[in-house]
């Protein structure tokens, strides 16, 4: 007989056995359960209570925050609509800049070549120069010549005159001198 009572050994007659004592301690068991779950339920309960409490404040808030992603999303598309305005102002700047450069480039280039014909323009006109200036020393000279040979001319007319004034002299004294 090795039947134990659940608090010590007692008398055959109120001995219960360990079967009842494990019953027992499963009933206990099971009702702390049922009692952690009901307070758990409880907690779960006041949480759930306390949220729904806080549903109309926090669907004021989801309310605020979509008209504040509308917001921001038009706000958004405004500034992609600036961006996409700048990029096409940047494109149009970039290919006038493009076309700047090539134009200054062309410009350049003639540049380059209208001072090569000025250089050619200046060594001609300083050969012409040089050539005037040679011309008209030449000329200068000529004309000295010129003037020169004009006086011997009116010297020679004079002595001309004067040898004809004495031919015409002589031939009077001639002329006169036969009837003499």
């Amino acid at each position: 007989f090795f039947f134990q009572a659940e608090d010590g050994i007692r008398d055959f007659c109120l001995s219960r056995g360990l079967g009842d004592v494990y019953k027992r301690q499963e009933l206990e068991k099971r009702e702390q359960e049922i009692n952690s779950y009901e307070q758990k339920m409880t907690e779960k309960i006041k949480i759930f209570e306390d949220e729904a409490k806080q549903a109309p404040e926090l669907r004021e808030q989801v309310q605020k925050c979509r008209e504040d992603n509308e917001k921001l999303q038009e706000t958004l598309n405004n500034y992609i609509s600036k961006s996409e305005k700048f990029q096409e102002i940047m494109n149009l700047t970039t290919s006038s800049f493009s076309k700047f450069k090539k134009e200054m480039e062309r410009l350049a280039n003639k540049i380059k070549t209208l001072e090569k014909e000025n250089d050619q323009i200046q060594k001609k006109c300083e050969k012409s120069d040089t050539s005037f200036i040679d011309f008209i020393e030449d000329h200068m000279k000529l004309r000295a010549q010129k003037d020169s040979l004009q006086t011997q001319k009116a010297n020679l007319n004079k002595l001309i005159q004067q040898i004809e004034a004495q031919i015409s002299a002589k031939e009077k004294q001639l002329q006169s001198k036969p009837e003499n």
